[in-house]
């Protein structure tokens, strides 16, 4: 049995199950950033209680700008890599 990562890792795959991975995955991990990116508190209250401000930064500050990255680059990322899956897949065959 493979692992869940064959989709992105093995071109044995097929390319319509890489591009349904890449959107879920897409759809998953966007929507969890904008949660964090636009929540108006930490949600892991243990790393609140830490006290810890890295680069000067509030737990929510620290938590927002995570939020961010998993949903601008991230989401840049897998915009790029559906696309190349589905440019493969209109691509007509030659013969």
């Amino acid at each position: 049995m493979g692992s869940r990562f064959d989709a992105y890792l093995h071109r044995r795959t097929a390319e319509p199950v890489a591009a349904l991975c890449l959107v879920a995955t897409s759809i998953v991990s966007g929507a969890l950033g904008a949660l964090m990116a636009f929540a108006t508190s930490p949600w892991y209250s243990g790393y609140a209680r830490l006290g810890l401000a890295p680069f000067g930064l509030t737990p929510a500050e620290d938590q927002e700008l995570a939020g961010l990255l998993m949903w601008v680059p991230g989401g840049l990322v897998h915009a790029v890599a559906a696309l190349l899956v589905m440019r493969r897949l209109l691509r007509p065959a030659h013969g």
